[in-house]
């Protein structure tokens, strides 16, 4: 197979899958004595170690008074990830409101914090500016939003999904279908496609069909092939 730089492969490989061990999480906070809620669910207080917790992102709330702080956390196979929060003093008529909402997955950071995610609950914020960098590594997306939070109102940004690249081609040849659409018979190349997991279907009329889940980047274009004569 020849691969061109700056060019992403696409083929079927089947691995086994590795089971997955719980981790734990450990919360501290600044004054300690803070409830915690984990996806909702109130845990305890900090400083606080929670065990046998799924190796996936979680969310959780630090709340102390009326200081509400909204944390998203990835806790990995087997291991303990730590999340600190400080509790600063502040109350209900200066602090403001956050949400946002895209159609993929965007993990909010602000000086290299994860505060939480897209579509997840609104996260309570000191007034002012602040810079958001909006990322999802699975689709290369990374992009930075200033926003200005009032004190005692709710700020809402939508982020639109930006198209990436196709190619694909078939061996012999196929018509080929995008989420249920056709998209022409290959070799087809350089097709815009917006970013995020997508369903390929080649058809022959003598080799029937084959399905591909493909995953489309807003960087590195993707090539696919696929070989219906197998």
């Amino acid at each position: 197979m020849n691969v061109e730089a700056g060019v992403r492969i696409s083929e079927n490989v089947d691995l086994p899958t590795a089971p997955h061990k719980p981790g734990q999480l450990e919360v501290t906070s600044d004054p300690q004595g803070a409830r915690v809620a984990l996806h909702g669910t109130a845990v305890g207080v900090t400083p606080l170690t929670i065990q046998n917790v799924a190796a996936t992102r979680h969310t959780i709330v630090v709340s102390q008074g009326e200081t509400v702080v909204n944390r998203s956390v990835e806790v990995s196979s087997g291991a303990t990830a730590s999340v600190f929060v400080g509790l600063a003093s502040r109350g209900k008529e200066t602090a403001g409101w956050f949400a946002l909402d895209a159609p993929v997955e965007l993990r909010i950071l602000e000086n290299g914090q994860v505060l939480g995610v897209s579509g997840g609950a609104p996260l309570m914020l000191p007034p002012g500016r602040h810079q958001f960098d909006l990322v999802n590594d699975a689709v290369e997306m990374r992009l930075t939003k200033t926003v200005t939070i009032d004190p005692g109102k709710s700020t809402r940004l939508s982020v639109p999904l930006p198209n990436g690249t196709l190619s694909v081609n078939a061996s012999p040849w196929a018509e080929m279908f995008l989420d249920g659409r056709s998209i022409g018979t290959t070799p087809l190349g350089s097709i815009p496609v917006t970013v995020g997991n997508h369903e390929l279907v080649a058809r022959h009329p003598q080799l029937g069909e084959k399905r591909r889940s493909i995953v489309v980047g807003a960087q590195t274009p993707l090539r696919v092939s696929m070989d219906l004569s197998r």
